[in-house]
């Protein structure tokens, strides 16, 4: 049922001619949606002001943003009464998904997103840090018309490039007026993301530098944030509404719960990375430690007392692993020490010899090492 009103609102703003972008939480349900549009069949509502309302339209795309406020606000209180409405059909719809596994062409898909009718479908990770500019972005297109040049071997004039550039400048603002006259950007959100900064960032790519824009999510009790963290709270909810399939409802108690679940989340991760910083703390301890110890190495101009001291330490550690402390002789595994003491000190040793002395003790014999 989300899917299916998540492509309906799709191809409603496609056919009105409004720029869409769909922000997805993964790559693979972007590439699930994008099957969906391609083979989507829809009947949608074309709308067009009617003449005694375009000055409505007009003002919209003034240059004065408190013009432009004021008209927004009533293009939004108008009823469907103010428009000539054409019913569209269609099958699948032309889109282009930005998921960070094109990374070559993302800069072009993204220069292109905010032409009239663009739907782009995108995962939190891709194309960010940039602004999408409705009616097109001028320097990517004039970019793309040099290498087009430069792969036909055309020799480039400045004339040449400030006629392509004047061209494409008249081409982009009557594209942005286009834009403008269908309400600026839609950010379409398919799923809350376990953050709300992450949510917050999908809605600030609309209405930048003074445009017009819109955002909405659209949500599901079967996704995951809310399946695992506001089910019970959701299905009750629902059922005092009694909501029928396919029905969609907007409320402040919706909202609450979607916020508390994503607290939950947040504090979770929260507790996570504080929990991992415990062992951080350990590796750290042991890093500082080797680092100190390399630094004595450097620092150093005799270095026989620390290797006597390393190799009275390798001597104890394996005499007390073959001949235990307070064990008897009958229990010491002098094969063992031996095998040891050939292999990695390179010595050969009476050492059965040392150990059927008499009263001899495992000191004795870690001395004599």
């Amino acid at each position: 049922e989300k899917n299916q009103a998540i492509a309906h609102q799709i191809a409603d703003c496609h056919v009105n001619g409004q720029p869409i972008l769909v922000g997805t939480v993964s790559i693979e349900k972007s590439e699930q949606l994008s099957e969906l549009l391609n083979t989507y069949a829809y009947e949608v509502e074309k709308r067009t002001l009617k003449p005694e309302h375009r000055a409505i339209g007009d003002a919209m795309r003034s240059d004065d943003e408190k013009t432009r406020f004021a008209a927004r606000k009533q293009f939004n209180a108008l009823k469907p009464e103010a428009f000539d409405i054409e019913i569209v059909k269609g099958r699948g719809i032309p889109h282009s998904v930005l998921n960070a596994r094109q990374h070559e062409l993302e800069a072009y898909i993204v220069a292109d997103a905010g032409l009239p009718g663009a739907v782009t479908i995108a995962t939190n990770m891709a194309g960010r840090g940039t602004d999408i500019q409705l009616g097109g972005n001028l320097e990517m297109r004039l970019a793309k018309w040099r290498l087009d040049q430069r792969n036909l071997a055309v020799a480039v004039t400045p004339e040449m490039e400030a006629a392509e550039e004047a061209r494409l400048k008249a081409d982009i603002a009557v594209q942005k007026e286009k834009a403008l006259a269908a309400g600026g950007l839609f950010v379409l959100g398919t799923e809350r993301h376990e953050s709300r900064r992450i949510d917050n960032q999908l809605r600030g790519r609309t209405g930048r530098q003074g445009d017009p824009g819109t955002s909405k999510f659209y949500l599901s009790c079967e996704d995951d944030l809310l399946r695992i963290f506001a089910g019970e709270r959701l299905d009750s909810i629902m059922r005092s509404f009694g909501v029928a399939e396919g029905e969609a409802i907007t409320h402040p108690w919706l909202n609450r719960a979607i916020e508390t679940a994503q607290k939950r989340v947040e504090t979770r991760n929260y507790d996570i990375r504080k929990n991992l910083l415990k062992y951080d703390d350990v590796v750290n301890d042991q890093r500082k430690a080797v680092f100190e110890q390399r630094q004595e190495f450097m620092d150093a101009t005799d270095l026989s007392e620390l290797v006597a001291e390393f190799r009275r330490d390798v001597i104890s550690d394996l005499v007390e692993r073959y001949m235990p402390p307070k064990a008897y002789a009958e229990q010491w595994d002098i094969a063992g020490l031996d095998e040891k003491v050939r292999g990695e000190l390179g010595l050969e040793l009476p050492l059965a010899d040392w150990a059927a002395e008499e009263g001899v003790s495992n000191e004795e014999i870690e001395e004599r090492l």
